[in-house]
């Protein structure tokens, strides 16, 4: 497709490269190759594609193939200023947690759960965000069980979620992940609730 859209200047950004599935991430690494190859046809395709990919550096495919670009290293080291952040976040939120449900959090069980969510979050806010949800719904004596079964990554957090909805309304629900999908731009909360009644009245 890049190749078919010479002359013409082509930007491309790529979030969560990371999180494609192993058959699609290899096609993608494949695609992306091309346009480093140094034949003329892809040279000139490469030289009129400027792309910025935003990925954690696993699987290691992900770095072998990119391996020429240009790289910011942003990732969770520790000490660095996105680890300190991060680990303020959790800090924050498990504190958060104890006061805006209204339980007693030992602060042996708070240290806790703070080390887990630290050591398990990959570096993913989002992942913390979920977890801390989870997490107000448990009493105290609960939370021990609840780390130990904690989903491992983003993909098993969705799969956890989605297991939860009634079977009866899966149907539904697939079709607003859809409109989510191939919509031109977000959709807000009464986009999603027009394409919900617009099915309806079909």
């Amino acid at each position: 497709m890049v190749t078919q859209l010479r002359p013409s200047r082509t930007f491309c950004i790529i979030d969560g490269l990371d999180e494609c599935q192993p058959d699609s991430l290899h096609q993608l690494l494949s695609k992306l190759q091309l346009l480093g190859a140094t034949e003329p046809e892809q040279q000139q395709a490469a030289d009129s594609f400027k792309g910025i990919i935003l990925s954690r550096e696993y699987p290691t495919s992900i770095r072998s193939a990119l391996g020429t670009a240009i790289r910011i290293q942003l990732d969770c080291a520790p000490g660095c200023a996105w680890s300190e952040g991060l680990e303020r976040y959790i800090s924050l939120a498990v504190d958060d947690l104890g006061r805006a449900t209204n339980k007693n959090y030992p602060q042996e069980l708070s240290n806790k759960v703070k080390k887990v969510l630290l050591e398990r979050s990959e570096g993913t806010y989002l992942w913390v965000s979920f977890i801390i949800r989870e997490l107000q719904d448990k009493e105290p004596s609960e939370v021990e069980e609840c780390l130990q079964q904690l989903p491992s990554g983003l993909d098993d957090v969705y799969g956890r979620l989605i297991s939860q909805f009634r079977r009866d309304h899966l149907e539904q629900i697939w079709e607003v992940f859809d409109w989510c999908l191939f919509a031109r731009e977000p959709l807000s909360l009464r986009g999603v609730g027009t394409c919900g009644a617009s099915r309806l009245a079909q």
